[in-house]
């Protein structure tokens, strides 16, 4: 008997692109497409996109994929999300859109972040929303077009992130998840709801934010314009996506005692725990909702991750491939000759959260060489994973081993680095879109589907690192010299 395969659209909107893959139930890659697009950059502050090219670009994508494939579309059983953050669009309740979306990276509302810390102060919002107070987040921004457009705001029916944009293109739903839902200020972590109490003291509707679910959650099936133009089936069902890292950490497998971690431009950490976890007055790493009741995770962030090697790169070492830069840096001693590199090129982020520090290079000598400016800035990026690691076990979360992917994994000195440098083995999976096994494995989740083994058939060979007790030893001693001289900085 002929048995009918069973495909899966992992579907993520990027920032500056989005892409699409198709999997079948294995979790086997058949079809793959990605399509940039641009940010409007109206002032230093204020940057917006079109929510129009995230939809046409995502409808042209899976096109792609499924001519790639040369599949049967009935055959494709379901479809999710992994997104960008934060970034909304005011959409009425017939689903047009009342202007761009507001990105992410957008800082338009400085002052109504300050009428926020005024009126509250930082300590009462991160203890009911896990973060901290800052212009990037949907609550100032909210405020701002609700001052700044009031008659957008009074239009607006619900405000839409790129998630749940996409959702409600695929199927009609105005839908969020929890992750995503996690990082607008406007949702309590501990009731896992949004906060009537935040919006209260605010002015801000609470009923013009979507509803809320769990990632994996059925949102409904593609609805009939929606199958016609990407040529689906109404069969295929949508699933609730994720904030893009929470469904990387869906695809790396994180779980209890694992961090994962995403080795590309900035190097972003998830790392697991059973309840909300909050750092008293510090507020050194932010706590998000993941995607199951009583799933939570700390998200620590470093801004100039691969963003660095980049930067040396080009500027110290243009000549060199990446490949070249490695096997210099695979020569060199551990510890650099005593030179360090700190990479906080646009300020320092997690666990210290300054933006007003800027990166150095110190313990400079006549004995260092650029093998050793090169191995620094390795270094210096582990022992910043170092030090949330540190902050995390200090605030109850255990890590045992790290799950690392993106660009940078492919690095196997680097893999080797962060091992030694944070004391605890490193896996590295071979497949770069680990967000995108995360959003197909949240589809099947939602067809019923078992997910337990899925696309590890991609994602092999699966690399593990581990420092000798020598090693560890060594840079124990560094890493204390490392962080008092930080702490000078």
């Amino acid at each position: 008997m002929h048995i009918v395969m069973k495909y899966l659209f992992g579907l993520d909107i990027g920032t500056t692109g989005c892409k699409a893959i198709l999997f079948d139930e294995n979790g086997k890659i058949h079809g793959d497409h990605y399509i940039e697009y641009a940010l409007h950059v109206i002032s230093d502050k204020e940057i917006e996109q079109s929510p129009k090219d995230w939809w046409n670009h995502s409808v042209s994508c899976m096109k792609g994929c499924l001519k790639q494939a040369g599949i049967d579309p009935a055959d494709v059983a379901g479809v999710s999300v992994s997104s960008q953050g934060i970034s909304f669009v005011p959409m009425t309740e017939d689903g047009t859109e009342l202007g761009d979306a507001i990105s992410w990276l957008d800082s338009r509302a400085e002052a109504e972040t300050e009428e926020i810390m005024a009126l509250k102060g930082a300590d009462w919002m991160y203890q009911r929303t896990g973060k901290r107070t800052g212009a990037q987040y949907m609550l100032p921004k909210l405020m701002w077009v609700k001052k700044n457009l009031p008659d957008v705001y009074a239009k607006t029916y619900k405000f839409l992130m790129a998630h749940d944009y996409i959702i409600y293109k695929l199927c009609g739903a105005f839908v969020t998840d929890r992750t995503m839902a996690g990082a607008t200020m406007v949702y309590d972590l501990h009731t896992e709801e949004w906060s009537e109490e935040i919006c209260d003291a605010f002015g801000i509707d609470c009923n013009k934010m979507p509803a809320l679910a769990w990632a994996g959650e059925l949102a409904g099936q593609l609805t009939e314009a929606a199958a016609a133009e990407i040529g689906l089936t109404t069969a295929c069902k949508v699933a609730v996506g994720a904030q893009d890292q929470k469904a990387s950490a869906v695809g790396a497998r994180l779980e209890p005692g694992v961090a994962t971690l995403s080795l590309g431009t900035a190097g972003a950490m998830e790392l697991s725990c059973d309840h909300p976890v909050f750092d008293d007055a510090r507020m050194r790493i932010p706590c998000f909702s993941y995607t199951a009741p009583g799933t939570y995770t700390l998200e620590t962030v470093i801004s100039t991750c691969g963003a660095a090697q980049k930067w040396f790169k080009n500027t110290v070492l243009p000549y060199m491939s990446y490949r070249e830069m490695d096997e210099m840096i695979e020569k060199t001693p551990v510890g650099s000759s005593g030179v360090m590199f700190y990479p906080h090129l646009t300020g320092a982020s997690t666990p210290i959260g300054r933006d007003e520090v800027r990166g150095a290079f110190s313990g400079l000598s006549l004995n260092a060489g650029v093998g050793d400016l090169a191995r620094s800035v390795q270094e210096g990026l582990a022992f910043q994973l170092r030090h949330n690691v540190d902050v995390a076990e200090e605030m109850g979360t255990k890590v045992n081993e790290i799950h690392v992917f993106g660009g940078g994994s492919k690095s196997r000195i680097w893999c080797h680095i962060i091992a030694g440098c944070t004391g605890r083995k490193v896996v590295s999976y071979a497949c770069p879109e680990i967000a995108l096994v995360g959003a197909a494995m949240l589809a099947a989740k939602a067809c019923g589907m078992d997910t337990t083994d899925f696309a590890m058939c991609e994602m092999m060979p699966v690399r593990e690192f581990e420092a000798t007790e020598e090693e560890k030893a060594l840079y124990n001693d560094i890493y204390a010299k490392y962080r008092a001289f930080e702490d000078r900085l």
